[in-house]
């Protein structure tokens, strides 16, 4: 059998990594020495967990939420060739640690390693994004080009469809331009209240668009302003977006935002602050199973928190897809 492999991010939010990996192996492999495999540039979690092979017990991923999708993702790719996902731990290294705080995952080292040392399982669902590919136009580029938030101008590549699988949310025009700026800005360490300056920038320059939402067939409005699908819960820090969402349940929750103007939007971000927003009505709140998006203007699309590309966007929930170690 396959030894255990820990993939870790040198670069999550806390950047704790290095300092953890000979913790691991001591505590939680007292035979068996686990594989340490470090990341070195975004997407790299998956290559290596795509290669992941079928004799492999555990994964272990010692990083942040982002890190956590990059693994899902490279396993689901993995399992298209008929193998059986090994069960995922998590060492939370990151800012948020958005699933951990759902699964109830101590944030300390030891506790962490804790619960993946006691071998309780859960079974979670997945979801599954599908999107055109969107790239960033460059100096060369011939065909039009747009731009959004004052962000670089991009163009649309409509023959390029990804999928993509996220655990914790998928979202669709305010917070997917937060994302985006962030992404653009991020040096080093991530902490919460970097996000501040991209919420006020995006707040400054943000054109709500209308997009129209289809819920397993039945369509629930051509004019919200922003859209974000939640298989947790725990959206970001004191976040809880998707208030009822079970990552088990088989369904995913849509939180759909209505609003015409910036302050609107700004009320928005308040009221989900404090956890009202489920009460006020311009917000609509239903639950299905696949739920599409589209719109007539340049929508940005993020996932897990990471901006991914733009509108259209189909979503589906693929039940019981994942195992995590928790308490």
């Amino acid at each position: 059998m396959h030894r255990p492999i820990v993939i870790a991010n040198p670069r999550s939010g806390s950047a704790r990594a290095e300092k953890v990996l000979d913790l691991l192996s001591q505590r939680l492999f007292h035979r068996q020495r686990a594989e340490i495999l470090r990341t070195e540039h975004a997407g790299h979690a998956t290559e290596i967990a795509r290669g992941v092979p079928p004799s492999c017990p555990m994964v272990i991923v010692a990083g942040g939420d982002g890190t956590i999708s990059e693994v899902e993702n490279g396993l689901m790719a993995g399992a298209g060739r008929g193998r059986a996902l090994p069960p995922i731990g998590i060492i939370p290294l990151g800012t948020a640690n958005t699933l951990a705080t759902e699964l109830g995952i101590p944030k300390t080292v030891r506790g962490a390693l804790d619960v993946i040392a006691r071998g309780n399982l859960r079974r979670l669902d997945l979801g599954e994004a599908r999107f055109r590919q969107n790239v960033f136009a460059d100096r060369q580029a011939g065909q039009p080009a747009l731009r959004l938030a004052g962000l670089p101008a991009y163009r649309q590549n409509s023959s390029a469809e990804i999928t993509r699988y996220f655990h914790c949310m998928a979202g669709a025009g305010f917070d997917a331009e937060v994302a985006r700026i962030y992404q653009t800005v991020r040096a080093g360490k991530s902490r919460p209240h970097h996000y501040v300056l991209p919420v006020l920038r995006t707040l400054k320059d943000f054109n709500l668009p209308r997009i129209r939402v289809v819920m397993d067939g039945e369509e629930l409005t051509d004019s919200a302003a922003s859209v974000i699908v939640g298989n947790t819960r725990a959206y970001a820090i004191l976040m809880a977006v998707a208030a009822h969402a079970q990552p088990d349940d088989g369904l995913l929750d849509a939180c759909i935002f209505f609003g015409r103007t910036r302050k609107d939007m700004a009320l928005a971000v308040l009221n989900v602050l404090f956890r009202c927003h489920l009460a006020t009505e311009s917000t609509l709140y239903r639950v299905g199973r696949k739920i599409s998006l589209r719109s007539d203007s340049p929508v940005l699309v993020q996932l897990d928190g990471d901006f991914v590309g733009c509108l259209p966007l189909d979503i589906e929930v693929k039940p019981l897809a994942v195992s995590f170690f928790v308490p």
